[in-house]
């Protein structure tokens, strides 16, 4: 399992780093017109979104998930106030594209505000997708991962539809690294309308979450005992990551 948490946070910023050159268009016959099929790594559009960067960067999405790998590195496990810490200044001196979000996150922390009601409004999927580095290090706590995945999403995107959406990619990805096949969905027994999982097949129900009716209260997570175990941690430099070490 340790190889293959390792791989999905490679491919996680293996896959930022493909769509920077094709990255805001969203219309299948312009990206094939222009782009064919994407097999590497391409430079941005001068004068785009992403001007300054070049064919292997991460966009603004990855650049945030290196932050949230080098605070799980440096302090061992999810310490919501340090990625807070960590990711401001980052992205408060970022050089390449600041998105709706990260503008207006920035501008609530500069009201005082902490990370726990920091997020703003937006629905892009910029703090989902920034989870596998969770996934990795908690991959042996559901529920902790859980809690870390959806705390981190609402301190930059606090929007109900994001975080739920950051909660199943956690645990997806949670259960494919547990040897699990995706299959089509299966729904949560006890809603109307809605069968019970399969007893093989499907969806296990582990990775289903319980029905909210609003977004849990954030809060930084104490490590539990024997529970987490290192992520690949990283030494990150200005262009990305340049170590990468195998979970023990």
């Amino acid at each position: 399992m340790s190889e293959k948490a390792k791989a999905m946070v490679l491919a996680s910023l293996t896959g930022d780093a493909l769509a920077l050159g094709a990255h805001w268009e969203y219309d299948p016959t312009a990206l094939a017109r222009r782009h064919g099929r994407v097999t590497g790594y391409l430079d941005p559009p001068a004068g785009g979104y992403h001007s300054g960067k070049r064919a292997g960067d991460q966009t603004h999405y990855g650049d945030q998930t290196l932050v949230l790998l080098r605070s799980l590195a440096e302090r061992g496990n999810f310490d919501l106030d340090d990625f807070a810490r960590k990711w401001r200044e980052r992205m408060t001196a970022y050089d390449g594209y600041i998105d709706g979000a990260t503008r207006m996150t920035l501008k609530i922390f500069d009201f005082g505000e902490g990370p726990h009601n920091s997020g703003s409004n937006s629905t892009d999927l910029a703090g989902a997708s920034r989870v596998a580095p969770l996934v990795c290090a908690l991959r042996h706590n559901l529920e902790a991962l859980v809690e870390a995945v959806r705390s981190q999403t609402k301190m930059t995107h606090n929007h109900a539809q994001v975080i739920e959406a950051a909660e199943f990619f956690a645990r997806t990805a949670w259960g494919v690294l547990g040897g699990k096949s995706p299959g089509p969905p299966s729904r949560r027994p006890g809603r109307p309308g809605m069968p019970a999982p399969p007893s093989t097949g499907g969806w296990p129900r582990a990775w289903i979450p319980p029905p909210r009716t609003r977004s849990r209260p954030s809060a930084g997570l104490a490590r539990p005992a024997g529970s987490t175990r290192p992520c690949p941690g990283s030494s990150t430099s200005s262009s990305g990551m340049s170590a990468i070490w195998p979970p023990a």
